[in-house]
């Protein structure tokens, strides 16, 4: 079974923010990503309050189409008390924006899902609705750091360093997990040999 590694934002901001700078809001610290190992962050959205969480992380090693590696980048939001999420995915400084997701489930919980090299691609037709331009939910990665940013309905994504990302008409309030995952994919060839080495064992004992 994955351990699952949980960090908790800082406290709430007192006054909710319209153009944020990075400094501007909690932002939590993964460290390098382990394969197979679930980095989770949450917090609470509330009205007049902290409505941007953010959570660095570290990738060691490659992660594109082909590469063997698959990341998922995934919020959930409570919508029972009036919240849901939108996720954006920039470099480490915050000053390029990557990747971007709104909520496309319904009922009580909405989701915000972003792939990375070899993972399943979502079937979301929001994809990208949050932001105007070329940029989607699904990206390759190079090696190193990465900063997801978790917000409300109405956020509007862009490069911190403008500090022109914008959270609109927030009401409500509302609680919200985001998880990263890094897995890895065995070879055909791999998966292959380990039937083999099964087959094998298997005829050990049958001559035995």
């Amino acid at each position: 079974m994955n351990q699952i590694k949980t960090l908790l934002c800082g406290a709430a901001l007192t006054a909710a923010v319209a153009t944020p700078a990075l400094a501007d809001f909690p932002i939590a610290n993964g460290g390098v990503l382990q394969v197979g190992v679930a980095l989770q962050d949450a917090g609470f959205f509330e009205n007049n309050g902290n409505v941007l969480f953010g959570m660095r992380f570290t990738l060691d090693r490659n992660v594109t189409q082909g590469s063997g590696y698959g990341l998922i980048l995934d919020s959930f939001g409570s919508f029972d008390l009036g919240s849901d999420t939108e996720l954006a995915l920039y470099t480490g400084d915050g000053l390029q924006i990557l990747a971007i997701n709104d909520d496309y489930d319904s009922g009580d919980v909405f989701d915000a899902y972003i792939a990375a090299g070899d993972a399943p691609q979502p079937n979301d037709p929001f994809n990208g609705t949050t932001r105007q331009g070329n940029i989607t939910n699904e990206i390759n990665l190079l090696a190193g750091e990465y900063l997801v940013v978790i917000g409300p309905y109405n956020t509007t994504w862009d490069s911190f360093d403008a500090q022109d990302t914008e959270v609109e008409n927030f009401q409500g309030r509302g609680e919200w997990l985001c998880s990263v995952l890094l897995y890895e994919i065995p070879a055909p060839g791999s998966l292959a040999l380990l039937g083999l080495g099964s087959l094998a064992i298997g005829g050990r004992r049958r001559r035995a």
